[in-house]
Parts: C-alpha cells; sequence; structure tokens
C-alpha cells in the first residue's frame, strides 16, 4: 500500500479515508488474485467503524501492520539498510537467487514466527509483480527499482 501510494495509484483523501474499491482496483491492477486482494482489501475494512473504506493512515498503529520488517522504510528510509539490501545483487539486479539469499539472512534475525513469513512473501510478491523477466525467463530487479518502491 505504501508503494502504491507513494505512486499515486492510491490517493486518499486529505484525512488518509479511501475506499476499498480503491485498494481492491490497484491490487488488481498490479496482478494480485482476486483471493489475496480480498483478504487485504476485507482487512483494511474492519481497521474503523465506517463500511467499506478505510484510513490509510492510520493503518500503522493497527494490527494490520506487521511484526516483520527489514527496517529498511520504517517510516522513512534508513540508507544504510537499503545498501545492504542492495549489496546482496550483483551487476545492479536482483534476481531471484538474491532474495533467497536475502531472505535467509533478514529471517536469522529475531523477527518471530509472524515476521518471518512477511518477509519472505514481501520479497517473494514485489519480485512477482514488480519483476523484469529475462529471455530465459527469470525474474529480476534492478537497484533503481527497489529504490523506487
Amino acid at each position: 500500500m505504501a508503494s502504491a501510494y507513494n505512486n499515486d495509484d492510491l490517493t486518499p483523501a486529505p484525512d488518509g479515508t479511501l475506499s476499498t474499491k480503491d485498494l481492491d482496483d490497484v491490487l488488481a491492477g498490479v496482478g494480485i488474485s482476486s483471493g489475496v486482494s480480498s483478504i487485504h482489501v476485507g482487512g483494511a475494512d474492519k481497521t474503523d467503524e465506517i463500511s467499506e473504506s478505510f484510513n490509510l493512515f492510520r493503518l500503522r498503529d493497527l494490527s494490520l501492520n506487521h511484526s516483520g520488517s527489514t527496517g529498511i522504510r520504517d517510516l522513512k528510509v534508513d540508507p544504510q539498510k537499503l545498501d545492504e539490501l542492495l549489496s546482496f545483487g550483483e551487476n545492479e539486479k536482483m534476481f531471484e537467487k538474491h532474495f533467497a539469499v536475502t531472505i535467509s539472512e533478514y529471517t536469522r534475525r529475531d523477527l518471530g514466527f509472524k515476521g518471518k513469513l512477511i518477509v519472505i512473501s514481501e520479497f517473494t510478491v514485489i519480485l512477482r509483480v514488480f519483476g523484469h523477466v529475462e529471455e530465459s525467463g527469470s525474474r529480476y530487479l534492478t537497484n533503481a527499482d527497489i529504490k523506487s518502491l
């Protein structure tokens, strides 16, 4: 959701309010399946008293905010932690094999079970949704892609 907001794909009212349909449309637009989308949309909808809406700016303080994090973008980007992530790649790119090593490293940290699942799923989804595909079929993200996300 943060990436969608930063790319102006999610545009809330000045107070942060969005319709759940807006979220559903954005998730569908990046290739998220309807099943996975419904989990996110349903979770967002339960965060306030108003049906079919939620407040994007208040999610950080709710249970939807996950316990596992790389720490790269906790409120703002930490350049050192971003550089650490990029160091797992080579030639300004990160392929599946680089993300696998990254996941292995990050899940060794004290994130708890839920946190480890979040790190694994987020790296996998980011590569799947935003990744480029080489002729060989291998997916990758450039360092510039990762920085923009």
